[in-house]
């Protein structure tokens, strides 16, 4: 339960879509890479039932998202038996048209390598806060920020929550969300990633004294 990673917003993914589509033409295929839904090759720390399945609604969703929005793409989930950490980097770091990383510690690096594809990389201040000096050198690496369902909040949330926010909010800013409400408008209040951090360590310095 990291607040540093979490969900995006299917929309999110969407615009990063059609971006690419504008600058380097339709896209025919679409992968997910995900972790495994299995309970038995799936890491162990991921091996909870609840969270499998969780992931599965997750992934499903977004496909079915985006296949709505690419009607003409074939789109897959990869995540099998034989989809190894390395077969994984090698699909995002040869993707054609484009590669994005959202809210992960998996993708950054293969995503920051991609060979002839645009690379989309999620901008957190722990994980990859020099995405966006990358970014301002290499020609072909974007960096974005949207709002984000941290993972410490999502376990406390049923899948029904969890779909709901990811189907219907709205792409902009630069934001985690860990606390109710669960959606929020534009021109309220959020909490950034550092305002999490520093409201953490406040809080552990009362508990202390």
């Amino acid at each position: 339960n990291d607040q540093r990673i979490g969900l995006l917003p299917h929309r999110a993914y969407a615009s990063i879509l059609e971006h690419a589509i504008a600058e380097k033409g339709e896209i025919e295929s679409i992968g997910l890479v995900t972790q495994p839904f299995k309970k038995e090759i799936a890491r162990s720390f991921d091996a909870k039932q609840v969270t499998l399945d969780k992931s599965r609604a997750i992934a499903e969703d977004l496909k079915r998202h985006l296949q709505h929005k690419f009607p003409s793409a074939v789109i897959k989930i990869h995540n099998g038996e034989n989809e190894t950490p390395f077969r994984s980097f090698a699909r995002l770091i040869k993707a054609k048209k484009v590669s994005i990383c959202g809210s992960s510690t998996f993708c950054t690096y293969p995503v920051l390598s991609v060979l002839d594809g645009l690379g989309f990389v999620y901008i957190t201040e722990r994980h990859s806060p020099w995405a966006r000096k990358l970014a301002g050198v290499l020609p072909n690496i974007r960096a974005y920020l949207v709002p984000r369902l941290a993972n410490n909040f999502t376990a406390k949330l049923d899948i029904s929550q969890i779909l709901y926010w990811l189907r219907t909010q709205d792409p902009q800013g630069d934001y985690v969300i860990n606390r109710e409400p669960l959606l929020r408008n534009p021109g309220e209040m959020y909490l950034t990633s550092m305002e999490v951090s520093q409201r953490a360590k406040e809080n552990k310095i009362k508990r202390a004294s």
